[in-house]
């Protein structure tokens, strides 16, 4: 994704679709990390999942979702990456 963010050929509106779904990516993707390192670092060796880790990790899948809807509308939408 940050590859073709510098290197396919856009205009205006279809560079703000990708800033767009850049920022939601890169925001999602912090946040699976900080799950992850949460997992890691408290639900190792128990046998249940807390609540509150479910509850964020059911708000990230939301997060995740709107990251692809966002790359879906910058390619299906505005054309990029489309020849």
């Amino acid at each position: 994704g940050l590859y073709a963010y510098s290197t396919v050929a856009h205009d205006g509106p279809s560079h703000a679709a990708m800033t767009d779904h850049r920022n939601w990516a890169l925001s999602t993707a912090g946040v699976f990390v900080a799950l992850a390192l949460w997992a890691a670092w408290k639900q190792r060796g128990t046998k249940t999942v807390s609540p509150v880790f479910a509850l964020v990790m059911l708000l990230a899948s939301g997060l995740l979702a709107a990251t692809g809807y966002k790359g879906a509308e910058a390619v299906y939408r505005h054309g990029i990456g489309v020849m």
